[in-house]
């Protein structure tokens, strides 16, 4: 027994190594080689290297007096400590480490329902193996991506009874996004209808803290850092213009409600992904398949389409929820422990056929870290590093989308073509990361215009399509 017991903890410890090693290459050597992005990455970076330095803002990459006015993100307060040790690639680290965690829960709330740790140990790797957690790791930088991990958490430490950890975790959660509090309030709700009457008390603080968590950050909160206003409204103009009307109009069209679900082709294929990866056995487990539809909600009735698919990072807190959910089904309506094996089996090589099969928003697909070109630089690296290296720390810089997240550590960061009198502008004309100019055409003429033309900079660095411009002390 003790025997079986360390190798199968063996086991899912090499799982976890081998899985760390693969997330670190799917996310670390992008920045590597300058193609993370502005938007997000950038932002952060920016804003963990201000509060590192008891600085609120402005964040000048998002263009908000402070990050606090776009999203309420209070976990990158301690997180920017790790500014001095990693510096730019601090909150990568963070996130990939947040996965591994969210797998050890996945393992232990699995392993700790079914008495069995290898159900625990096909958990978890079906959930390592969850496509929108590459989709995550491939698009930079998210703080929900953390709250979301730790939800097998508050499913174990429930299960546990652990209280005092529970709530310490519950708050970490809501720290990190307050869309968080959406999904935990649903779990509030899960607990007074699942479990013992004892625990239901602990739906409830669940559920009253969630809730006014959510309203006092939206309503008060980020108006009071924006202005008055909270844009992210914006994406759900449809059903109105408050989270009253909004509710409302969800709660008195219900038919109109269901029909924004299915009403794109973008969405039909998501709803294959999140069925066809666990969905289907989740569905019969709704203590925890029911935390699913806030991020739904979020995903479908957006009237942006990027939420709509299975890119960026907007479907990774259905990874936790779904791979739950199915373990939970097959351990409860199946008895036979061979029949369980097999469809924790299946759930797991559906999972790997999914993540084979989708490509990501870069149009790269999860095969690119076995290429030997995905190690190489798509334009001259060394020439960017040296540009970059002669542009003094602390100084005000204009640079191009995935150059950002790596000169973000200053006060002044701007994405080219914005300047704003910044000291160094950096371009790299042959880069194949133009955004948000459309074309190299485009990039030249910009170039010429606002650089070569202009009079207000000097030409400093000029190698190879690389180019470090000054701002002149003759103006």
């Amino acid at each position: 027994m003790v025997k079986n017991l360390n190798k199968e903890r063996g086991y899912f410890i090499l799982l976890s190594v081998v899985f760390l090693v693969i997330y670190g290459l799917f996310s670390l050597v992008p920045h590597w080689n300058f193609e993370t992005n502005a938007l997000d990455l950038g932002i952060f970076n920016q804003q963990i290297y201000l509060y590192s330095h008891l600085d609120w803002g402005p964040n000048t990459v998002r263009s908000v007096a402070t990050l606090l006015a776009d999203h309420f993100e209070l976990i990158l307060f301690p997180l920017s400590f790790l500014y001095w040790v990693l510096g730019s690639y601090s909150l990568l680290v963070v996130q990939i480490m947040a996965v591994i965690l969210g797998g050890t829960g996945v393992y232990l709330l699995v392993k700790k329902e079914t008495k069995n740790g290898w159900y625990g140990l096909l958990a978890a790797a079906a959930f390592y193996s969850y496509f929108a957690i590459y989709d995550a790791l491939s698009f930079d930088y998210h703080n929900d991506v953390l709250g979301y991990m730790l939800l097998p958490w508050l499913f174990y430490l429930v299960s546990c009874r652990r209280w005092g950890w529970y709530y310490i975790v519950l708050v970490i959660c809501l720290f990190c996004k307050e869309t968080m509090a959406l999904v935990t309030s649903f779990w509030g709700i899960s607990i007074l209808l699942f479990d013992e009457k004892e625990v239901r008390k602990h739906g409830w603080v669940t559920l009253i803290i969630s809730v006014w968590y959510f309203l006092g950050v939206v309503r008060f909160l980020i108006p009071y850092f924006n202005q008055g206003e909270f844009d992210h409204l914006l994406s759900f103009g449809r059903f109105g213009g408050s989270i009253t009307e909004i509710l409302w109009n969800m709660i008195t069209h219900p038919v109109w409600l269901a029909k924004l679900l299915f009403d794109d082709g973008t969405k039909l294929r998501m709803w294959g992904l999140i069925l066809l990866s666990g969905g289907i056995l989740a569905i019969f487990k709704p203590k925890y398949s029911w935390l699913a539809l806030p991020i739904i909600a979020q995903k479908f009735f957006s009237e942006n389409v990027n939420y709509w698919t299975h890119f960026f990072h907007y479907s990774v807190g259905l990874a936790p929820i779904i791979v739950v959910g199915a373990s939970m089904a097959i351990y409860s309506y199946f008895q036979s422990d061979k029949v369980r094996k097999v469809l924790f089996g299946v759930l797991l090589m559906a999972n790997l056929v999914i993540l084979v099969l989708v490509g990501f928003y870069d149009g790269s697909n999860v095969w690119r870290i076995f290429s030997k070109e995905y190690y190489q630089p798509k334009y001259n690296h060394q020439n960017i590093v040296e540009a970059v290296e002669m542009i003094p720390d602390g100084d005000s810089v204009s640079a191009q989308n995935s150059l950002v997240p790596h000169l973000a550590s200053r006060d002044e960061i701007y994405l080219f073509p914005a300047i704003n009198d910044a000291n160094y502008v950096i371009v790299v004309l042959e880069s194949s990361d133009m955004w948000p100019i459309d074309n190299q055409k485009s990039l030249r003429k910009i170039k010429r215009e606002l650089l070569d033309d202009s009079g207000k900079y000097d030409l400093i660095y000029d190698k190879e399509g690389v180019y470090l411009y000054h701002r002149s002390t003759q103006i």
